[in-house]
C-alpha cells in the first residue's frame, strides 16, 4: 500500500508537471493548474511515448520524463501557478490503494494487456506484430502511457496501480465543485453511483472496481467519457470568455476517450453538437487542432507499423504490405468480437457469425439473458427512463417544476446523444464497453430531475459527506482481506 501510494502520488506530479508545460508553453494559456488540467498532462505524455517509441523503447524514455516532469512541477509550485490540493488527491489516492490487492487479474490482462506493455517497454515499435497475435494489433494509447512509468520495485510493479489516477482526479473534480449546476451534479452524482454500486454489490467491489489492480482499458476509458460529459455541460453553463478553453480541454479529452477504446466513439458527438451550436465559433484553434491532428496521425502510424492497418481491425483501412493480414482475417477478428459481445452468457454461439452477425436473431436472446439479468444494466436503464418520464411531466403537467430553457434545451440534446451512443454500443453490446455511457446519461438525467424537486435540493449541500460516508464503508467492506503484507507494496 506504501508502495502503492507513494508511486502513483510520484507519477501525479509529474502529470501535473507536464498539464504545465502543455497549458502555459504550448497553448500559451496562463491561467492556473486545476485538477480538470490532468487532462492535458496525460496527453502530452502520451504523444511524447509514441514518437519516442518509434525510435527507442519507452523503458529509456521514461528515463527522460521522470526528472523533466518533476522539474516542471516545482516551476509550477514556486511560481503558484498550481492550484490542485494535494490533501484530497492523497486521501483518494490512499483510499484506492487500500481495497484493490485482492482483485486478482481479470480476464484480459493475461492474454494480452501485460504483453502488448512489454512490448512498447522493451522494443521500439515493430512492424507486423499483429502476425504474432492480432490482439496485439489492439492499439490503446492508455497502453503506451503506462508503458512509459512502468517500473518494478521487489514485488511491485507501477503498472498495476496507475489506473487508480484518473479516478483520484475524476472524485478530486467533484469534491471541489460547490455549486448546483447541471454539470457539477452529473459529476458528483457518477462519483457516488460508482462508489455506491461497489458497496452493494455482492461480489468483492463490483464488476468496476474490481478491474482495478490491472492494466486494463475498459475503467479508463469509462471516467474519460465521463469526464467529457461534465465538460460539455461545462461549455453551455460558461461565459463565451472560457469556452474555447473548455472546449479545446473536451476535444482533447474526447480524442483520447476514442483511443483508449474505440467502442466509445460516440463521445465525438460532444464536440460535434457545440461545433453546430456555434458555427463562428474559433474552433480550429492554431496550436490545439496541430497538436490534435499530430496525436491521431501518430496513433494510426503505429497502428501501421503493428498490422498494416490505420485503424484495426477495420479492413478497409488495411495496406497491402509485407508484414500486413488479410482482410478475411482482420474481418474475422472484427467480427469475432461483436460475436462475442452479442452472445448470451453462455458463448454458446459466438461462432456463429449467421446467427450474431449476418442476423438479427440473437437481440431477443441476448435481451432475455443478457438485459434482464446484468444489475449494472439494469439499474441504469431503469434509472434513465425513470428521469426522462419525470422531466416530461415536471415540462408538460406540472407547471412549476418545468425546466428551464436551458435546462429543457440541455435535455432534449441529452436524449439524442444518449440514442445516438446506446446505437453504436448496441452494435458490440458488452456492457464494460459502454460503463462510461450509462453511468453518465443516468446520473445527468437523474440530475435535471433533483434540480425540480425541492426535498432532493436540500441533499446537494451534502453529496462530499454522502461520498466520504460511501469510501468509509467500502473500507470496512474491504477490512476483513486486509493483510499486514500489504501495507509494503
Amino acid at each position: 500500500m506504501i508502495l502503492s501510494f507513494a508511486s502513483n502520488l510520484f507519477i501525479t506530479c509529474i502529470i501535473i508537471g507536464f498539464s504545465y508545460l502543455f497549458k502555459n508553453f504550448l497553448l500559451s494559456q496562463k491561467n492556473d493548474i486545476t485538477n480538470i488540467d490532468f487532462i492535458y498532462g496525460i496527453f502530452f505524455i502520451i504523444i511524447l511515448s509514441i514518437i519516442s517509441n518509434f525510435l527507442i523503447p519507452l523503458k529509456y524514455f521514461k528515463i527522460i520524463i521522470f526528472p523533466f516532469g518533476i522539474f516542471f512541477f516545482f516551476i509550477g509550485i514556486i511560481k503558484k501557478k498550481i492550484k490542485i490540493n494535494f490533501f484530497v488527491i492523497s486521501f483518494f489516492l490512499f483510499f484506492f490503494s487500500f481495497f484493490t490487492y485482492w482483485n486478482g487479474n481479470n480476464a484480459d490482462s493475461p492474454v494480452y494487456h501485460f504483453q502488448t506493455i512489454i512490448w512498447a517497454y522493451e522494443y521500439k515499435i515493430p512492424f507486423g506484430l499483429a502476425i504474432l497475435d492480432w490482439h496485439y494489433a489492439l492499439n490503446s494509447v492508455w497502453h503506451i502511457f503506462l508503458s512509459s512509468f512502468s517500473t518494478k520495485i521487489f514485488n511491485f510493479n507501477s503498472i498495476y496501480v496507475i489506473n487508480f489516477i484518473p479516478f483520484v482526479f475524476l472524485f478530486g473534480i467533484s469534491f471541489y465543485l460547490k455549486n448546483n449546476n447541471l454539470s457539477t451534479l452529473a459529476l458528483k452524482f457518477s462519483s457516488i453511483f460508482l462508489l455506491l454500486f461497489s458497496l452493494i454489490h455482492p461480489y468483492k467491489n463490483g464488476i468496476i472496481f474490481n478491474h482495478l489492480g490491472n492494466p486494463e482499458v475498459d475503467t479508463m476509458a469509462m471516467i474519460f467519457f465521463i469526464i467529457c460529459g461534465y465538460l460539455f455541460l461545462l461549455f453551455f453553463e460558461n461565459q463565451k470568455k472560457s469556452q474555447l478553453n473548455i472546449f479545446i480541454q473536451l476535444s482533447i479529452c474526447s480524442l483520447m476517450c476514442i483511443l483508449i477504446k474505440l467502442s466509445y466513439i460516440g463521445v465525438i458527438f460532444f464536440p460535434l453538437v457545440i461545433l453546430f451550436y456555434k458555427i463562428n465559433f474559433k474552433i480550429f484553434y492554431g496550436r490545439a487542432f496541430i497538436i490534435s491532428y499530430i496525436f491521431v496521425s501518430l496513433w494510426s502510424l503505429r497502428n501501421f507499423f503493428l498490422s498494416s492497418c490505420l485503424i484495426f481491425p477495420i479492413k478497409n483501412t488495411c495496406i497491402k504490405t509485407s508484414w500486413s493480414l488479410n482482410n478475411e482475417q482482420v474481418l474475422f477478428y472484427l467480427n469475432q468480437t461483436k460475436s462475442f459481445a452479442r452472445d448470451t452468457r453462455l458463448r454458446a454461439k459466438y461462432t456463429d457469425f449467421e446467427h450474431t452477425i449476418y442476423s438479427h436473431d440473437w437481440i431477443i436472446p441476448w435481451v432475455k439473458d443478457y438485459l434482464f439479468n446484468d444489475a449494472f444494466l439494469g439499474i441504469s436503464i431503469i434509472l434513465i427512463l425513470i428521469s426522462i418520464l419525470s422531466c416530461l411531466a415536471f415540462n408538460y403537467l406540472i407547471p412549476k417544476k418545468k425546466l428551464g430553457i436551458l435546462d429543457f434545451n440541455l435535455f432534449k440534446i441529452l436524449i439524442i446523444l444518449f440514442l445516438l451512443n446506446f446505437y453504436l454500443w448496441f452494435q458490440n453490446p458488452e456492457i464494460r464497453f459502454g460503463w462510461g455511457i450509462f453511468i453518465f446519461f443516468s446520473c445527468v438525467l437523474f440530475s435535471l430531475v433533483v434540480k425540480q424537486i425541492d426535498y432532493f435540493k436540500i441533499l446537494l449541500n451534502y453529496l462530499n459527506y454522502i461520498k466520504i460516508l460511501l469510501i468509509f464503508l467500502i473500507c470496512l467492506k474491504n477490512l476483513s482481506n486486509f493483510e499486514l503484507k500489504n501495507i509494503y507494496t
